[in-house]
Parts: structure tokens; sequence; C-alpha cells
């Protein structure tokens, strides 16, 4: 309930460097590490009954994934290798390092797409998103991976990624079976689960509806109005001024302290945790969420209409 008062709003000014930025992220890697570990080992010495596994797995995985998702996407971005890699490190904790491929690649490239697994469309719900997104984007990530490593001849120029991290998760997997037993290898899965529904119900709200349109050369470049934004004070604090997601398609390597509002993005009507509470009710969803898609589009072709640039005859609706 906090995330839909107006506790904000953020994202008016810059409030660090990129430096800084960086700082906090492995900061946040080597504490999220000491927190894993100390719940797994205490699942591993302690007797908890069914139920309390259950709690334990969605409470760590909400952090993994409502905060330690966050803090991996801001380090992925980077054009420094060593902190590639402790984003990596981060999604190995929830067995999800093919989202580096895919986001980079993928969903920053056809967001707003129906090429773009991570983009809901109108009338899609939560749960179906979910389904059909996770599986869509590993398959995605695999394309995407054999086409970056194959040259202009056909020749392979170097291993499959994807199959490294697999092998990595698969050996945190077994490693982590093999020393604290079964009761931390199903927390270890069940916090991993968690994690994901809570980036994929992320990226469903980010997008849900928005459409690049379509010229004869393509689609129309990126722009705000493919966003969701909130300037939400809770959200942005949790997960790194995610929720000025427009200016972060907008420049992907920007540090998330230097990150800013766009007042031309579409609007949510509170944060991203009060939203996902919504979201995970399809029918009230749609109730709140379509009459804002139906005023922005209304305000977009208004703007388009005043627009001398604009290319009448040979854009349409993607």
């Amino acid at each position: 309930m906090l995330d839909a008062l107006p506790l904000g709003p953020v994202g008016h000014s810059a409030r660090g460097d990129a430096p800084t930025s960086n700082r906090l992220l492995v900061l946040y890697a080597a504490a999220q590490t000491a927190v894993v570990g100390w719940v797994l080992f205490l699942v591993f010495t302690r007797h908890y009954g069914v139920g309390e596994l259950i709690g334990i797995a969605l409470s760590l995985g909400t952090l993994t994934g409502g905060i330690g998702i966050p803090a991996a996407h801001e380090l992925i971005h980077s054009r420094n290798q060593r902190l590639r890699g402790v984003g990596l490190y981060l999604l190995a904790f929830v067995l999800y390092m093919h989202f580096r491929i895919e986001h980079i690649h993928g969903h920053h490239h056809a967001v707003a797409t129906p090429d773009d697994p991570a983009t809901a469309h109108r009338g899609e719900g939560l749960w179906r998103f979910v389904a059909r997104s996770v599986p869509q984007q590993f398959a995605s990530a695999w394309r995407i991976e054999q086409r970056l490593r194959t040259g202009p001849k056909g020749e392979v120029k170097r291993t499959n990624r994807l199959i490294a991290y697999v092998a990595i998760q698969v050996s945190l997997l077994l490693a982590v079976g093999l020393a604290l037993g079964v009761s931390a290898l199903l927390v270890l899965i069940g916090q991993a689960a968690m994690a994901i529904l809570f980036l994929e119900a992320t990226n469903y709200i980010e997008h849900y509806g928005l459409e690049r349109l379509r010229t004869t050369r393509g689609y129309e470049p990126v722009a705000p109005q493919h966003s969701w934004n909130t300037t939400s004070l809770l959200t942005n604090s949790l997960a790194f001024n995610l929720g000025l997601h427009a200016d972060h398609h907008a420049h992907p390597q920007r540090g998330f302290l230097t990150l800013r509002h766009r007042e031309e993005a579409p609007q949510l009507p509170a944060g991203y945790l009060a939203m996902l509470a919504v979201a995970a009710v399809p029918p009230l969803w749609r109730r709140i969420m379509h009459p804002r898609l139906d005023a922005f589009h209304r305000q977009a072709v208004n703007l388009s209409a005043l627009d001398p640039l604009q290319e009448e005859h040979d854009v349409h609706h993607a």
C-alpha cells in the first residue's frame, strides 16, 4: 500500500554518478551472497516443516527477484567486463543467466513489438504472459547466441555461452544439494522460481499494451512512449530506479543514480509493487490500465496529427 502513496517523486535530478552506482551494486551483491548463504545454512542445520520451507523460499525469492535481479540488470548493461560478471553471478542465484543475452541483444532491440517475448500484449493476462514469456525468452536467447557466435561465412567463432550458463547453474544445484542436503536444494530452486516470477511480472507491467509503429523501413525507433514509467520513491529505492524505465531504454548504460523521469512516457497509477498486486488479478488490471492505455494512445495520435514530419502514408500499427 505504501507504494501507492505519493512518497516521491524521484528522477527529476541526478543523485549520484556511475562509479557510485557501481559500488552500491557490488556491495548489494556481497550482501545478497551473505544472506543466501546464511539462509541455506540454517535450512541445513535446523529442522523446518514443509510450510516453513515454502515460506523461506518465497521470502528469499522476493529478495533475489525484487532487488537482486534489478541489481543484476544494471550490472549486465555495464561496459566493464568485471561488473557484467557480477551481474551474471547474481543471475546464477536465480537460475536465469540467459537473461543477460536475451535482454541485451533481444529485448532492447525488439521491445514493444510482436518479436519481443518480454512485451505483454494488450488483453494478455499476467499468468498467460508468464507461461509464454519464460520459454520464449530462453528460445530467443539460444537463437541470438547462435547468431552472435557465427561469422559471416558460417564459421563458429566461439563456444555457446548459453551451454556454459546452464552448466554453471546445474553445478550450483549439485553443489548445494550435495553439501547442504535436499531441503536446501529445494529452497534454492523455490526461491529461483519466485524470483523469476517477480522478474516476469515486472516485465509484464513495464511495456504492457505499448506498440512501436511499423514503417516501410521497419519499426520506429524506441522512444519514451514505449515504456510505462513510475516515479514511486519506494519502487525506485528498492529496484535501483528501474521504474524510470523510459530513460533506461533511451540510455541503457546510464547508471541508475543518473536516470531521469521522462514526462512524455506513459505513467503508471502507482509503483511497481502496487501494480504487481493489481496485475495478479487480470480483470482488475484491465479495468485500471485499459482506460489509461486508450487515453495515452489518443494523446499520441493527436500529437502525431500536429507533427508535420509524420509519415502519414507509410506508417501503420504493428
